[in-house]
């Protein structure tokens, strides 16, 4: 799913949410999200800038901090689909 899809996505889902509940029901969701929003996005530039990184010390930050591991792998295999769709 590319970017511009998930934004479509996210504002019809918030459109059908204010209709439903009203606009300070959204002001409510987006407050409380905000952070996990800034903590993906921060975990996304981090799997970006390793992806420059040769695999040595690629390896190296994985071992100090494997928590990245699975976000990098996942990162990796997207981008994958995204060269094949494009062959």
């Amino acid at each position: 799913m590319n970017i511009s899809r998930n934004k479509e996505v996210l504002g019809l889902l918030l459109k059908s949410i204010k209709n439903r509940d009203g606009e300070e029901r959204v002001r409510q969701i987006q407050e409380s999200v905000k952070k996990s929003v800034y903590s993906a996005m921060d975990r996304e530039v981090i799997c970006q800038v390793l992806s420059f990184e040769r695999p040595g010390r690629r390896f190296m930050f994985f071992v100090l901090c494997p928590q990245y591991i699975f976000p990098y792998l996942f990162r990796m295999k997207e981008k994958k689909q995204v060269v094949s769709k494009t062959s």
